[in-house]
């Protein structure tokens, strides 16, 4: 209960914040300035960065939403969010605090440049954010619309710079507390039906990480609840359940020990490897019109592979292949022609696929060159695990990464993107000081 109550004192403005933004109007707007500018001075300016702050400013966007994707694979009841508000329209600017976190990375990046270590990394970087800048220009002045956004090319190339941010985090010990505080918030809100964003596949991602993680029984019990919501209360998608089964048999393996610190650094390069491979491998399909068994789980997975990404896929490689190999215009929709309904589609729906996606909203060289960031982001944290419970979080962001990494494309987002690979990247640079025990209710 001290505890509870520290929190309270501590994240109390944080918190009203986000209600503010449920109550509309002015009082919302109010809301997002007040928490956009802070969350940009924060990231910016702030020696030591408590993550879990981080997290309830991107609370409002990644976690609840109106009228978003989440929306239609669930039936949550957002009667809450009828007044609500993530997003100020300001000419053409849509201020919110994932667009703010965006605009921070490059701030401190500079601001820690001497801390840096790969500098022709970080200078690749800026030419990538360069190249982005122009293809919004470009986009602009083509006249180009799209459902993601003008700048949606621009908000992928400084996310994604997040992950040459140097140690923000004190410690391993103070990176896992604050870790801990972002899931358990994150499994209450997906109980109470407040989960209405891109969050929520993330969380999906981690229950079983939760699970082994907590002695608690009220949390386990927590657990039970939000995995009981996802076989009666949900719509499940296929990746819902890809993470939950990949997630769950990664941990068990780490649990009883097939997994563990030593043997992960070769067995993660191929996880990490794997989506690209097959990329590579279903782009390479020939086209094939052919009928789907649906009611098989291969069948289904062969359709979602085959039927439903491969005319997405393929679409995007055309575009990425008819750009220019340094500067895309960003915020392109697709003209994609699925076989099994034999109809062209204008589709604005991205690539699902966050290389592609990459590729076809900065450019074919920015996808190699964040293709490799990524790469190297995930190696390097599977090459500096040192407890159990980081490979747990490892395997967890592997498990989102493998299914989440095919089938969609908002990891390379801002927001959740932004929050997901800032924790991966600070798992990989935090060193460990203490040792590190478990949290309990």
């Amino acid at each position: 209960m001290r505890e509870i109550q520290g929190d309270l004192k501590k994240y109390g403005v944080l918190y009203f914040l986000i209600l503010l933004h449920l109550l509309g109007g002015i009082i919302a707007d109010f809301a997002i300035i007040v928490s956009s500018f802070y969350a940009f001075f924060y990231f910016c300016f702030k020696k030591e960065v408590d993550l879990y702050v981080v997290f309830l400013l991107l609370y409002t966007n990644i976690c609840m939403g109106q009228n978003s994707d989440a929306e239609n694979i669930s039936n949550i009841n957002v009667g809450i969010y009828a007044l609500f508000k993530n997003v100020l329209i300001i000419g053409p600017i849509a201020l919110s605090t994932k667009f703010a976190f965006a605009l921070a990375v490059p701030v401190r990046a500079v601001l820690n440049f001497s801390k840096t270590k790969s500098y022709w990394l970080f200078s690749l970087w800026s030419l990538a954010v360069l190249f982005s800048i122009i293809g919004l220009f470009l986009s602009f002045f083509s006249g180009a619309e799209n459902k993601a956004g003008l700048t949606v090319g621009f908000r992928i190339a400084l996310t994604l710079g997040v992950v040459l941010i140097p140690q923000v985090v004190s410690s391993k010990r103070e990176f896992l507390k604050q870790f801990d505080k972002i899931f358990i918030i994150s499994a209450v809100s997906l109980c109470l039906g407040l989960m209405n964003a891109h969050w929520l596949f993330v969380t999906f991602g981690f229950l079983p990480y939760l699970w082994f993680r907590f002695k608690s029984f009220p949390l386990k019990a927590l657990i039970v609840l939000c995995l009981g919501k996802t076989l009666i209360g949900l719509e499940t998608t296929i990746t819902i359940v890809a993470m939950l089964i990949f997630s769950f048999i990664f941990l068990l393996f780490v649990k009883i020990r097939i997994f563990n610190q030593k043997n992960l650094k070769y067995v993660g390069l191929l996880f990490i490897l794997l989506p690209i491979l097959i990329t590579i491998y279903v782009v390479l399909l020939p086209v094939d019109k052919m009928g789907y068994d649906l009611t098989s789980a291969m069948g289904y997975v062969e359709f979602k592979l085959i039927g439903d990404r491969k005319p997405i896929w393929d679409a995007s490689l055309l575009q990425i292949k008819a750009q220019n190999f340094f500067i895309a215009p960003s915020g392109s929709a697709l003209e994609v022609y699925f076989d099994y309904i034999d109809k062209w589609v204008l589709w604005p729906e991205g690539s699902h696929n966050i290389f592609l996606e990459i590729g076809r909203q900065t450019s074919a060289f920015c996808m190699f060159l964040f293709a490799f960031l990524l790469f190297k982001t995930l190696y390097f944290a599977y090459k500096s695990l040192s407890s159990t419970d980081e490979c747990f979080i490892i395997l967890s962001f592997t498990s989102i990464y493998l299914a989440f990494g095919l089938s969609g494309q908002h990891i390379v987002y801002d927001g959740v993107g932004f929050m997901y690979w800032l924790l991966i990247a600070q798992l990989a640079n935090t060193k460990n000081n203490e040792n590190i025990t478990y949290l309990s209710c």
